[in-house]
Protein backbone atom coordinates (compact mmCIF):
# COMPACT_ATOMS: atom_id res chain seq x y z
CA UNK A 1 0.00 0.00 0.00
CA UNK A 2 2.88 2.09 0.46
CA UNK A 3 3.33 2.78 -3.33
CA UNK A 4 -0.45 4.00 -3.76
CA UNK A 5 0.04 6.40 -0.75
CA UNK A 6 3.30 7.78 -2.42
CA UNK A 7 1.48 8.36 -5.72
CA UNK A 8 -1.59 9.90 -3.79
CA UNK A 9 0.70 12.44 -1.97
CA UNK A 10 3.82 12.72 -3.95
CA UNK A 11 3.80 15.53 -7.24
CA UNK A 12 5.44 14.00 -9.74
CA UNK A 13 6.14 17.08 -11.14
CA UNK A 14 2.62 17.29 -12.70
CA UNK A 15 0.63 16.44 -9.91
CA UNK A 16 0.04 13.26 -7.98
CA UNK A 17 -0.98 9.86 -9.50
CA UNK A 18 -4.18 9.76 -8.39
CA UNK A 19 -5.13 6.88 -11.32
CA UNK A 20 -1.72 4.39 -10.21
CA UNK A 21 -3.02 5.22 -6.40
CA UNK A 22 -6.76 4.16 -6.96
CA UNK A 23 -4.95 1.33 -8.88
CA UNK A 24 -2.87 0.40 -6.25
CA UNK A 25 -5.43 0.43 -3.32
CA UNK A 26 -7.96 -1.49 -5.71
CA UNK A 27 -5.17 -4.39 -5.94
CA UNK A 28 -4.60 -4.15 -2.68
CA UNK A 29 -8.22 -4.90 -2.14
CA UNK A 30 -8.13 -7.93 -4.00
CA UNK A 31 -5.54 -9.22 -1.73
CA UNK A 32 -6.62 -8.59 1.50
CA UNK A 33 -9.98 -6.13 1.99
CA UNK A 34 -9.60 -4.15 5.14
CA UNK A 35 -11.35 -0.65 6.07
CA UNK A 36 -7.90 1.33 6.00
CA UNK A 37 -7.09 0.13 2.33
CA UNK A 38 -11.03 1.18 1.80
CA UNK A 39 -10.44 4.51 3.18
CA UNK A 40 -7.57 5.05 1.37
CA UNK A 41 -9.17 4.40 -1.65
CA UNK A 42 -12.10 6.98 -1.07
CA UNK A 43 -9.10 9.67 -0.49
CA UNK A 44 -7.73 8.65 -3.84
CA UNK A 45 -11.19 8.98 -5.41
CA UNK A 46 -12.22 12.09 -3.28
CA UNK A 47 -9.03 13.77 -4.60
CA UNK A 48 -9.48 12.79 -8.26
CA UNK A 49 -13.47 14.20 -7.93
CA UNK A 50 -14.89 11.00 -8.51
CA UNK A 51 -17.11 11.57 -5.51
CA UNK A 52 -19.80 8.73 -5.51
CA UNK A 53 -16.80 6.34 -5.84
CA UNK A 54 -15.52 7.91 -2.58
CA UNK A 55 -19.01 8.24 -0.47
CA UNK A 56 -19.21 4.40 -1.30
CA UNK A 57 -15.76 3.23 -0.18
CA UNK A 58 -16.15 5.69 2.71
CA UNK A 59 -18.99 3.85 3.82
CA UNK A 60 -17.82 0.29 3.05
CA UNK A 61 -14.92 0.99 5.93
CA UNK A 62 -17.57 2.34 8.01
CA UNK A 63 -19.00 -0.70 7.56
CA UNK A 64 -16.17 -2.89 8.07
CA UNK A 65 -15.17 -1.05 11.29
CA UNK A 66 -17.76 1.84 12.72
CA UNK A 67 -14.51 3.03 14.86
CA UNK A 68 -12.64 3.81 11.98
CA UNK A 69 -12.91 7.92 12.88
CA UNK A 70 -11.12 9.26 9.78
CA UNK A 71 -13.61 7.51 7.67
CA UNK A 72 -16.53 9.62 9.37
CA UNK A 73 -14.56 12.71 8.94
CA UNK A 74 -13.42 12.12 5.53
CA UNK A 75 -16.83 11.27 4.18
CA UNK A 76 -18.09 14.49 6.07
CA UNK A 77 -15.79 16.68 4.21
CA UNK A 78 -17.33 15.13 0.75
CA UNK A 79 -20.95 15.57 1.96
CA UNK A 80 -20.16 19.13 2.86
CA UNK A 81 -18.62 19.65 0.02
CA UNK A 82 -21.81 18.17 -1.91
CA UNK A 83 -24.23 20.74 0.17
CA UNK A 84 -25.91 17.80 2.23
CA UNK A 85 -25.42 19.29 5.56
CA UNK A 86 -27.35 16.94 7.60
CA UNK A 87 -24.96 14.33 6.77
CA UNK A 88 -22.12 15.98 6.91
CA UNK A 89 -23.33 17.14 10.63
CA UNK A 90 -23.79 13.49 12.04
CA UNK A 91 -20.27 12.57 10.38
CA UNK A 92 -18.31 15.18 11.79
CA UNK A 93 -20.42 14.64 15.38
CA UNK A 94 -19.48 10.86 15.34
CA UNK A 95 -15.87 11.58 14.41
CA UNK A 96 -15.73 13.55 17.47
CA UNK A 97 -17.26 11.16 19.26
CA UNK A 98 -14.98 8.36 18.78
CA UNK A 99 -11.50 10.61 18.16
CA UNK A 100 -12.80 13.77 20.76
CA UNK A 101 -8.34 15.11 20.58
CA UNK A 102 -7.96 13.33 16.90
CA UNK A 103 -6.01 15.11 14.55
CA UNK A 104 -9.00 17.04 12.97
CA UNK A 105 -10.97 17.75 16.34
CA UNK A 106 -9.53 21.01 15.70
CA UNK A 107 -11.02 21.63 12.71
CA UNK A 108 -14.52 20.95 13.67
CA UNK A 109 -15.70 24.34 14.23
CA UNK A 110 -16.94 23.57 10.68
CA UNK A 111 -19.91 22.22 12.44
CA UNK A 112 -21.32 25.48 13.31
CA UNK A 113 -21.12 26.80 9.65
CA UNK A 114 -23.52 23.96 8.22
CA UNK A 115 -26.16 25.50 10.54
CA UNK A 116 -28.57 24.18 13.13
CA UNK A 117 -29.01 20.36 13.55
CA UNK A 118 -32.95 20.03 11.81
CA UNK A 119 -35.15 17.18 12.72
CA UNK A 120 -38.49 16.44 10.73
CA UNK A 121 -41.48 16.12 12.30
CA UNK A 122 -44.73 13.97 10.52
CA UNK A 123 -47.70 16.45 10.15
CA UNK A 124 -50.72 14.20 10.88
CA UNK A 125 -51.43 10.38 10.34
CA UNK A 126 -53.25 9.53 7.00
CA UNK A 127 -56.17 7.59 8.44
CA UNK A 128 -59.33 8.95 5.80
CA UNK A 129 -59.44 8.03 2.34
CA UNK A 130 -59.98 12.45 1.59
CA UNK A 131 -56.72 12.65 3.66
CA UNK A 132 -54.71 10.15 2.00
CA UNK A 133 -55.87 11.40 -1.55
CA UNK A 134 -54.23 14.56 -0.81
CA UNK A 135 -50.56 15.49 -1.40
CA UNK A 136 -48.32 16.12 1.73
CA UNK A 137 -47.74 20.39 1.71
CA UNK A 138 -44.35 21.14 3.58
CA UNK A 139 -44.91 23.98 5.89
CA UNK A 140 -42.42 25.68 8.25
CA UNK A 141 -43.82 23.90 10.78
CA UNK A 142 -42.70 20.39 9.66
CA UNK A 143 -39.55 21.42 10.72
CA UNK A 144 -38.84 21.27 14.05
CA UNK A 145 -35.60 22.13 15.98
Amino acid sequence: MSPAYKKQTTDMGGGSDLPGAIADYQAALRISDDANTRMNLGTAFQANNNNNEAIAEYTKAINMDAKLADAYYYRGTLYEFLNNKVAARKDYQKYLQLAPTGPSAADMGRIQGLGPPYRWRQETPLISAASASRTHRLSSGDIAK
